[in-house]
């Protein structure tokens, strides 16, 4: 039996080992997911029974009512909350991108509490993490390994492997995303906006995201660092690009964005015919279901991981949001693949997204967002057992206020 909980995608497309802070980090060789299916290490998509999959699992229905409230899901996560810090704020003060990787989940969770409850000490938090990061950030002509050298600021990867010394686009976007959405929500709260204080920090964020993550990644070249060879890498840019279309003041900057944007969804520039909108396909085994590989253009059983694909879903979610290209019905489609496919009983949930590869699923960081529009789904939620941490609770807050208000 394995003891990991998912499989990363590293920025070469190799996939490695994520462990929850919990898990001894054991020693596992790279290999790509074909191999590992081939190896069986995990489980043969070719051994799965297609038997369970006939029907969608369909929980009890439940009306909003009678969902968990937001102070419940709040009590728990201060009961992880100072545990959570002592990960976080080293991670944020490292000036190592690899582990801004995993800063991500703790800006997420914070902002989702304070989205949640208005209360600005969980906003502060995320901003806290935010601000140590960009403190620590440095030209890209003083670092010796980098491959750019030039007057952007940044980070450089200092754990070792082929990594280390270079700047990682993807350590930066995985977390960004969150930072941009953090804006949103600062700019979106009346409260919030009405206090100098947070607008100055507001403007100082902005602007280093606006010039050394969409414009120094972009400067250097979209087509190797914004659209790039898998769905979930190519989603983070575009989400990115989404937020600062709503937030800078800057008209060449907004169309680019735009531009990234819809391009992402519709037609990669360096991928003909290929796009988010046809990659996603419908599911092989469940009805009314989306399916996806992580490489475009493939779309063979299993399908992509689970753990990668949430970027994709939380990406989906953000556009929903802000009422942009997905909708609800994309998300009615997304909660048919979760329920029939990934997670059909207890707390266990599927490697693959075709069900296959055993019960090495991971959802935090974006299934669990499709709560917010299935109180069915959100009481499910109520009783995961997995990776119970503050993203988790974080994010079960805000499905909540957002059921109990009708939004």
């Amino acid at each position: 039996m394995t003891t990991y909980n998912s499989l990363l995608k590293d920025d070469c497309g190799q996939y490695c080992v994520n462990f929850a802070s919990s898990i001894r980090r054991d020693t596992i060789k790279h290999c790509s997911r074909r191999e590992v299916l081939r190896g069986g290490t995990i489980a043969a998509a070719a051994s799965v029974s297609l038997a369970p999959l006939a029907a969608v699992l369909a929980p009890t229905p439940a009306a909003a009512a009678d969902i968990r409230p937001v102070a419940e899901w709040e009590r728990l996560f201060l009961g992880a909350w100072n545990s959570d810090h002592v990960l976080h704020l080293p991670r944020s003060l490292s000036n190592n991108s690899r582990v801004y990787y995993d800063l991500a989940y703790g800006i997420d969770g914070n902002a989702a509490m304070f989205q949640a409850t208005g209360q600005t000490r969980y906003l502060d938090r995320a901003l806290l993490y935010v601000e140590n990061v960009i403190a620590g950030a440095r030209a890209s002509s003083s670092f010796p390994r980098s491959r750019f050298k030039d007057r952007y600021l940044g980070w450089v990867c200092k754990e070792a492997g082929a990594y280390e010394g270079q700047e990682v686009v993807l350590y930066e976007i995985y977390m960004w995303r969150y930072v941009t959405r953090l804006l949103r929500l600062i700019r979106g709260s009346a409260t919030v906006w009405a206090n100098a204080g947070y607008r100055a920090r507001f403007q100082r964020i902005l602007a280093f995201t606006e010039a050394n993550i969409f414009d120094k990644w972009y400067a250097r070249g979209p087509n190797s660092y914004v659209y790039r060879s898998v769905t979930h890498i190519t989603a983070h840019f575009g989400y990115i690009a989404l937020d600062l279309s709503r937030l800078t003041s800057d008209a060449g900057r907004r169309a680019r964005c735009l531009a990234v944007f819809n391009n992402v969804n519709h037609s990669l520039p360096n991928r003909p015919g290929r796009s988010l909108r046809t990659q996603l396909i419908a599911h092989p085994l469940v009805s009314g279901g989306l399916f996806w590989d992580d490489d475009w253009g493939v779309f063979s059983r299993p399908g992509g991981d689970t753990a990668h694909a949430n970027g994709v879903v939380s990406f989906i979610v953000e556009c929903q949001e802000l009422a942009v290209e997905w909708t609800r019905a994309d998300a009615a489609k997304l909660i048919a693949t979760l329920n029939g496919a990934i997670w059909r009983s207890g707390s266990l949930t599927a490697t693959f997204l075709d069900g296959s590869g055993g019960y090495n699923g991971w959802l935090n960081d974006g299934w669990v967002k499709l709560g917010r529009y299935s109180a069915a789904l959100q009481k499910r939620f109520e009783t995961y057992q997995r990776a119970r941490n503050c993203q988790l609770w974080g994010n079960c807050a805000l499905n909540a206020r957002l059921l109990l208000s009708g939004n």
